[in-house]
């Protein structure tokens, strides 16, 4: 494979930079294949070099990679534990989006334990952070995921007012979730069947 060539080719060069970016680059192709084992592998081998070279940035993006690889992996408390070590290193004024991502990331982990109380805020900041970018199909994302707490929570009509704001970005990006949100949309506007009285 190609990463991997890319990654022997630094290691017979002893650059270390590049050799933590293939590292990196192998690590998300494990993930987009399935195998978030092979992947937190490549991402632990890549901190170890960024830490290594003291680099802030790099250490904050390789503790998010790992946090979604523990979350592909099922193990929750590595997710939170790599994510929340994540953030902690980046500045929302230095990096808006890597910080955009890592809020989702985490707040998607706390989603899968039941713990909405902790995702919410983790939601409404990437949202903020998501408009300031310009990042759209981030945003639609957010407002996805904070319309379902709503609509858990008995707030319909928020839900209904993210629901709208994130198919009329899904619409305009062509997006594959677009069907999804739009169905999603409806349903909310269909009567419920009365339960049978007692």
């Amino acid at each position: 494979p190609l990463h991997r060539r890319g990654l022997r080719e630094w290691e017979r060069a002893d650059h270390l930079l590049g050799r933590a970016s293939a590292l990196e680059n192998l690590g998300v192709c494990s993930l987009a294949a399935g195998a978030p084992g092979q992947a937190r592998d490549h991402f632990e081998s890549a901190l170890a070099i960024h830490e290594g070279l003291g680099r802030s940035r790099g250490i904050a993006l390789m503790l998010r990679r790992l946090g979604e690889a523990s979350h592909g992996l099922c193990d929750l408390d590595a997710a939170r534990h790599h994510l929340n070590a994540a953030l902690s290193r980046l500045p929302a004024e230095d990096e808006p989006y890597v910080r955009l991502r890592t809020l989702t990331a985490l707040a998607e982990v706390h989603l899968d334990s039941r713990d909405q109380e902790k995702a919410e805020p983790l939601l409404g900041e990437a949202l903020a952070l998501s408009i300031r970018a310009g990042a759209s199909t981030e945003e639609a994302t957010v407002r996805a995921s904070l319309a379902l707490i709503a609509l858990d929570r008995g707030r319909t009509d928020e839900a209904r007012a993210e629901l709208t704001r994130a198919l009329a970005i899904r619409e305009a990006l062509g997006d594959a979730r677009t069907d999804r949100t739009r169905d999603l949309l409806s349903s909310l506007d269909r009567p419920r069947a009365k339960e049978d009285g007692p």
